[in-house]
């Protein structure tokens, strides 16, 4: 695994070539505001029209999720947390135990990608921060409202038309994904 740069000492990212087009961050400081390091947990003032409890998990588009889901858990020395071999376009087909979360392994479909994602994904990718709220009904009509608009739900997750956050690939999920390092 060749370093693609390396920004402070503590912190580099791999060459996204070896680790199936998902360009990885890793990392060994901590930050004192950080609640997974013991900060406390921010207070939202006012009251956001969508709260968020946290990330549900993190996505990536691969051309092979279940190859790709064993070499990166071999690489970070963590686990496959689940795999679904019927898992159709959009729906994740494998998870890897990021410490704190999940990172999701979706099959890259370029054909369908306007239609799953709002945007073409022509290439392996990290593509989408999944975001877990409590009422996930509630959280989309409240997005509703503010003129979001949801571009397809499912049984797991609510995609965000990324028009509406700045381009930023946003999904709604009330539930963390099997085998969650959280669970």
């Amino acid at each position: 695994m060749r370093v693609a740069a390396r920004p402070r000492p503590e912190m580099c990212f791999t060459d996204p070539r070896d680790t199936a087009g998902v360009f990885v961050q890793w990392s060994c400081f901590e930050l004192d505001v950080d609640p997974h390091f013991g900060a406390p947990a921010p207070v939202a003032t006012p009251v956001p029209p969508v709260p968020v409890a946290h990330h549900a998990f993190v996505g990536a588009l691969v051309e092979e999720p279940h190859r790709v889901a064993h070499r990166l858990a071999e690489l970070a020395g963590t686990d496959v947390t689940f795999e679904d071999g019927a898992a159709g376009p959009g729906r994740p087909a494998a998870g890897v135990s990021l410490g704190d979360c999940t990172l999701a392994l979706f099959a890259l479909a370029p054909a369908a990608a306007t239609e799953l994602w709002g945007r073409p994904y022509e290439r392996a990718r990290t593509h989408l921060l999944a975001l877990r709220v409590d009422d996930r009904e509630a959280a989309e009509g409240a997005l509703g409202r503010l003129g979001v608009r949801v571009l397809r739900s499912d049984a797991l997750l609510s995609v965000i038309d990324p028009a509406d956050t700045g381009g930023v690939q946003v999904a709604l999920a009330d539930a963390l994904l099997p085998g969650d390092p959280r669970r």
